[in-house]
């Protein structure tokens, strides 16, 4: 049955620098006819709205709070009566079930679970029965996305159904990043350099990598930690009361670091949870090697894609500081130009986009009472 659109409704908190902020604009971005995508805010800002393209629709909720967006929400999607509705994030995801829930719409829902279940469910207020809601709200949706393997496993074990679950890999615009990331080395005589990005956040680990090269009384390196966030105090106090201001560097944002990533030794990763780290893929897209702590299932995954090389994995802080170190000691440690990508075609952006087309085809296919004539 030709459809002459289908509207689509992308739900985000705000354009955080987050990833899976960056993964839903992409997706909504490579939509084409006869899907029509909208984006819809709890606040419209933050630094990925250049992201967002043209002429797309943003309807702001003008709320900082989850909770006090309920009615908006609501309000939002009677107005626009959306076809499909696409969310990400678990707290994200259990409001956008339960509203439609409660409203007088025939609506597809797609939930793509970007981050363990764990965090979210920890972070919930302890009042909320957490695992209930999220195996009678899932249930809501016509499909719910993954982004790794463990992030599968662990809604199976909430009692979200095995089939409602799909993979789909976080898209990276290789293209755009390479552009970004070209340079020539100066040929200045620096000791190697490592860069760590992401928010400033106690899940990214930041603190005991810190606390792990002042552990270790010298490294032959120095680290470029790329983001902003809430900790930025405490780990600037860390690095001080460490006397390690001349090796560890707080950089602030920057929404393009593929430059510093490319000139670099490699990425560093001392996460405490992920679901799957995009700046990982950026990094393989850099043609520089990724060093973490196996604690994230999701590296595994990518490390049996990539290769052993490329992802390199450690049991704690003490042996990935000293695999950063013999890797720093080699000649290979700092590139003299931008190396051919590593990245594993299945997180093309192109590729995924094209997936994520056909599995909305899929619910088109299966939900003819969603579409009615235009």
């Amino acid at each position: 049955m030709p459809l002459a659109k289908c509207r689509v409704a992308f739900l985000l908190p705000d354009f955080s620098a987050g990833g899976s902020e960056r993964v839903l604009l992409q997706l909504a971005a490579h939509l084409t006819p006869p899907y029509q995508p909208a984006l819809i805010v709890l606040r419209d800002r933050g630094p990925l709205r250049s992201l967002v393209p043209d002429g797309m629709p943003v309807v702001d909720l003008g709320s900082d709070r989850l909770r006090t967006s309920v009615l908006g929400l609501r309000r939002a999607l009677m107005e626009m009566k959306p076809q499909i509705v696409v969310s990400s994030m678990g707290y994200m995801n259990l409001m956008a079930a339960a509203v439609l829930r409660t409203l007088p719409l025939q609506t597809g829902l797609v939930l793509r679970e970007a981050n363990t279940p764990a965090s979210t469910l920890a972070a919930l207020p302890a009042w909320l029965p957490a695992r209930m809601a999220y195996r009678l709200l899932y249930q809501r949706a016509d499909l719910v996305l993954c982004n790794a393997e463990h992030v599968r496993s662990a809604l199976t074990g909430l009692g979200v159904e095995a089939a409602r679950i799909a993979h789909l890999p976080n898209p990276v615009n290789e293209r755009a990043i390479r552009a970004q990331a070209e340079f020539t080395a100066t040929g200045d005589s620096e000791p190697p350099h490592v860069i760590a990005v992401g928010r400033l956040v106690r899940q990214k680990g930041f603190d005991r990598l810190i606390d792990g090269i002042a552990a270790a009384q010298g490294v032959p390196f120095t680290v470029t930690i790329i983001g902003e966030g809430p900790e930025r105090a405490d780990l600037e106090q860390r690095v001080l009361h460490a006397e390690l201001r001349q090796t560890i560097r707080l950089a602030g944002y920057s929404d393009s670091p593929w430059r510093s990533m490319a000139a670099s030794a490699g990425l560093v990763m001392t996460s405490r949870w992920e679901g799957f780290p995009n700046v990982a893929l950026e990094a393989l897209a850099c043609g520089r090697p990724v060093f973490a702590l196996a604690e994230v299932p999701g590296l595994a995954e990518l490390r049996e894609r990539a290769g052993a090389d490329w992802v390199r994995l450690y049991p704690d802080m003490a042996a990935l500081l000293d695999g950063l170190g013999r890797h720093c000691a080699t000649g290979a440690a700092m590139p003299r130009a931008l190396g051919p990508s590593r990245l594993p075609h299945i997180y093309r952006d192109d590729a995924v986009c094209l997936e994520f087309r056909r599995q909305l085809d899929g619910i088109m296919r299966n939900r003819r009472d969603l579409f009615g004539p235009a």
